[in-house]
């Protein structure tokens, strides 16, 4: 790594148990890493989110998360 070069976070999981969602669990885990991650010097924090969940995207878009790909897939049988 270069002198002054950042490196990035991911976030490879979070779930909240159905009976903990709507609490705003979802917003403060994402949040709370970040400030970890600021702690260590890190500049960028990245993380999937699947194409069927349109309430956790909507989330992340809400905090400042930007979508930076798309996969496709075409099932053939």
């Amino acid at each position: 790594m270069e002198h002054g070069e950042k490196r990035g976070a991911w976030i490879y999981d979070i779930e909240i148990v159905p009976a903990q969602r709507g609490k705003g669990y979802g917003r403060t885990l994402p949040h709370a890493v970040e400030q970890l991650v600021i702690e260590h010097g890190v500049d960028r924090v990245g993380l999937n989110v699947f194409a069927g969940s349109s309430i956790a995207r909507k989330l992340y878009e809400s905090t400042g998360y930007q979508a930076t790909s798309l996969h496709m897939r075409k099932t053939l049988r």
